[in-house]
């Protein structure tokens, strides 16, 4: 199959500490953007959306035109929605501090000085679930023309960008991993 020179979605399972998903992701975004020029999209998660972000940021030379790079689709209708949806995770015991820290440290400085980069839901319900995630997933594949997908055992989320990407006839470069059963490999039990 002949990969596309447009925008590239990847998409992945945030919960586990999975060496191999983290090495994939980034090699993924060092290929497709850094090597390619290719702009990336992502969901502004956990997991791989961190990581693609992180290892994309950290590669190029300067952010001056970071839109032409990046595209960071948020679940809500504003950066503050979201940031306090982090907040409310943590104290609900959802996830772990480190995590409640690190997302919104990542999209409060690009946003402060790039806003451009981001792209909200309109139609977003107040309170963050199930079915602004995956209207964010359906504009995340919407916006792209392939899908890069983590999937560890059989992640709901990950599955679902799959089918839509495959009913919209997007390719799907898909890295699956089994769900680990150590406490260890548990980012959040």
């Amino acid at each position: 199959m002949v990969r596309e020179s447009g925008p590239y979605c990847v998409t992945g399972s945030w919960r586990y500490k999975i060496p191999e998903l983290r090495r994939d992701v980034a090699r993924t975004v060092r290929e497709e953007s850094l090597n390619k020029g290719r702009k990336l999209i992502v969901g502004g998660a956990l997991g791989a959306d961190l990581i693609a972000t992180k290892v994309l940021l950290n590669g190029l030379d300067s952010w001056e035109r970071i839109e032409d790079f990046l595209e960071i689709h948020i679940p809500a209708q504003t950066i503050g929605d979201y940031l306090a949806h982090y907040g409310n995770k943590y104290e609900g015991g959802e996830i772990t501090h480190e995590q409640a820290t690190a997302i919104p440290k990542q999209l409060y400085e690009l946003y402060i000085d790039h806003p451009d980069t981001f792209v909200f839901l309109p139609d977003a319900k107040e309170e963050i679930g199930r079915f602004n995630y995956y209207r964010r997933i359906m504009q995340q594949v919407e916006n792209s023309t392939e899908l890069h997908a983590f999937q560890v055992g059989e992640s709901k989320g990950v599955g679902f960008a799959i089918d839509y990407a495959l009913q919209r006839d997007l390719p799907v470069f898909l890295e699956r991993y089994p769900k680990p059963e150590n406490k260890e490999d548990i980012e959040k039990n």
